[in-house]
């Protein structure tokens, strides 16, 4: 029984769940940016591009 009501006092004060705020949503679904964004490409060797090294030159001729 007053687990009944302390659950029923607690209902009170939490939202439902289906409800969502319509400013939250705002926030929470951030559109895709109408500019590319650019994405670095990694060699498995080394840190930066290399000119001399074929794996990074093969990506950066994919990529662009």
């Amino acid at each position: 029984m007053i687990t009944k009501f302390l659950n029923w006092i607690k209902g009170l004060f939490t939202p439902n769940k289906e409800e969502k705020d319509p400013h939250l949503e705002l926030y929470e679904d951030t559109p895709e940016p109408e500019l590319p964004v650019h994405i670095p490409f990694v060699c498995s060797t080394h840190a930066r591009f290399k000119k001399s090294c074929p794996d990074c030159r093969k990506q950066a001729q994919e990529h662009g």
